[in-house]
């Protein structure tokens, strides 16, 4: 099954899609997921019909996920 994370960053809005059973890119999603929280980003469970959420700390590989990097104004 393929799941995806979203990342919403001054680039728009980027997915990256992994299958659970392709480790080559469940390794790919999940060195951007760590890059996302290492610079100071946050994960969200994606919801579904309002339910859901919720941060993520760590790499879920059977979710769906959003990735915002951390945002600086000037």
């Amino acid at each position: 099954m393929k799941h995806t994370l979203s990342i919403m960053d001054s680039s728009g809005d980027r997915k990256t899609q992994w299958d659970e059973n392709d480790p080559a890119s469940m390794e790919e999603a999940r060195q951007l997921f760590d890059a996302i929280r290492a610079s100071g980003g946050q994960v969200f469970y994606e919801q579904k019909d309002g339910v859901g959420g919720g941060r993520v700390k760590e790499f879920d590989p059977k979710a769906n996920m959003i990735g915002v990097p951390l945002l600086i104004g000037g």
